[in-house]
């Protein structure tokens, strides 16, 4: 991934008729964790849970 300082962005950019420059953080909301940083399909930690459960439950079955 290419990463730029605001200055090259501007002056890439110059042609452009914008007035200001927003920046936006990924993050995604899990119903039980909160604010999760980066953009997730699915919550990891709840993700980590279900698997430790399941894996019991295999142990369990054998």
């Amino acid at each position: 991934m290419k990463t730029i300082n605001d200055n090259q962005y501007l002056k890439e950019n110059e042609h452009l008729r914008t007035k200001c420059i927003v920046y936006m953080p990924m993050f995604s909301i899990c119903s039980v964790h909160g604010y999760l940083n980066g953009e997730h399909e699915y919550c990891p930690k709840c993700d980590n849970t279900l698997i430790k459960l399941d894996e019991k439950i295999l142990k369990s079955i054998n």
